[in-house]
């Protein structure tokens, strides 16, 4: 049947993991120093630059539109809140 020098599946099993583990983290460094060198930093790194810096003389202008509006006003129509209404009501009754 098997001969001693033959691995078993479980051994080439294991040994394709390892190669493809191997080639995994080759890609990846790869791809991480393109990104470096063509100027993308990674998602956890932010930069100066991304960072909008207002200073004391920035100030709020409002829109024409919104000095009509009073802190009681609804922040969508009614058809808008009948929608989300309608939808919530059927998210729920699904989660039942």
């Amino acid at each position: 049947m098997r001969e001693t020098s033959e691995p078993t599946v479980e051994e080439i099993l294991d040994s394709i993991k390892q190669v493809i583990a191997r080639d995994n983290r080759e890609i990846a460094s790869e791809q991480r120093v393109r990104r470096e060198n063509a100027g993308v930093v990674d998602d956890n790194v932010r930069e100066s630059a991304d960072i909008l810096d207002l200073d004391i003389s920035a100030e709020f202008v409002p829109d024409s539109d919104t000095e009509d509006c009073s802190d009681d006003a609804p922040l969508v129509n009614e058809s808008a809140q009948t929608s989300m209404r309608e939808s919530l009501a059927a998210l729920a009754m699904l989660a039942e």
